[in-house]
């Protein structure tokens, strides 16, 4: 896409006789440089016009900050000093900070988004945006169809007329399918309960209640992201300091169960090294710490941290 560069120059501050370039674009004589950030390699635009060359606002910056992006000549668009293919810099503008068009194409964060129709084009948020013809992720057409556009959750899950896009992937619909958004990254398609693109097994729709991003349950069982957690109670269940649940016969640490754990005396004693106990034992993530007895566990100090051989409490 971008142009192969003709010449590279390196300017060293502080010699006599050095030009200084900043970060950016350039104009010296009637040359057009762009200095890297790092390396900080300079080199110059070949055929950029210097009575036309103009620096591009990005929205919210200033024009030293918006120097190193979008910049423009009678002939040109160029971005981070490189002239795009087919750019029209006279009807050039820029929409958002992530998308630009002029009278020929439009642009996400500088890449062409290939058969867009800058006239009907439409911003939706920060990555999706459509036109008369298509849905695009980015600079990619999601669905050549834009009859459809409904977005979920922060457009965590968006849903086209025949694709759903989770996070990074983007999910072809058969013609016709029944599309429900659920909750956070879940959803239904023909009553199939997907965890973002993996289908959840036997999860029945009906009963399906989200807990959170990756905790969910149905009246039959209870998943972590698209997996049963298997022993689970799912009338019983209910979550602690992430990554941590229980029901009433069981402590889990995400998908695995504790195993002994008992239930009446179980804490949680440091959230960020995963230790906790009972009255009888200690436990890193889901596994009992070897080196420890029952009476280790009467100590009421602060746990610092722990692994799989030993739990470390706050000297005082």
């Amino acid at each position: 896409m971008f142009a192969i560069l003709t010449s590279v120059i390196n300017f060293f501050t502080g010699c006599t006789g050095t030009v200084l370039f900043k970060q950016g674009y350039n104009i010296s004589g009637n040359k057009v440089y762009f200095k890297n950030a790092f390396p900080g390699n300079t080199f110059e635009i070949e055929k950029a016009d210097t009575r036309s060359f103009k620096i591009v606002m990005q929205p919210g910056m200033s024009e030293d900050e918006s120097n190193k992006y979008f910049a423009t000549d009678q002939n040109n668009v160029y971005y981070y000093g490189y002239p795009l293919d087919g750019s029209d810099g006279k009807t050039f503008t820029v929409i958002t900070k992530d998308f630009a068009k002029d009278k020929n194409q439009c642009y996400y964060h500088g890449n062409i988004i290939p058969g867009s129709d800058p006239a009907s084009f439409t911003v939706r948020d920060q990555t999706f945006s459509t036109d008369k013809n298509n849905v695009y992720k980015g600079e990619m057409v999601m669905d050549h169809s834009s009859s459809v556009f409904e977005s979920f959750d922060s457009s965590t899950v968006v849903h086209t007329a025949n694709a759903v896009s989770v996070f990074q992937t983007i999910i072809p619909l058969l013609p016709g399918a029944e599309f429900r958004f659920l909750k956070f990254n879940y959803y239904a398609v023909d009553g199939q309960v997907y965890f973002a693109e993996k289908p959840m097994p036997d999860a029945d729709v009906k009963s399906f209640s989200a807990l959170n991003d990756f905790f969910s349950k149905t009246a039959q069982h209870v998943y972590y992201a698209d997996k049963i957690i298997e022993g689970a109670d799912p009338e019983t269940y209910q979550l602690l300091p992430s990554p941590y649940a229980k029901d009433d016969k069981h402590i889990f640490f995400f998908e695995k169960t504790i195993e002994g754990a008992d239930i009446k005396t179980f804490e949680i004693l440091n959230i960020n090294f995963q230790c906790s106990r009972d009255k009888y034992w200690a436990y890193h993530e889901d596994k009992r710490i070897k080196h420890v007895t029952p009476e280790d566990m009467a100590n009421k100090k602060p746990c610092r941290q722990c692994n799989e051989e030993s739990i470390y409490f706050e000297e005082k």
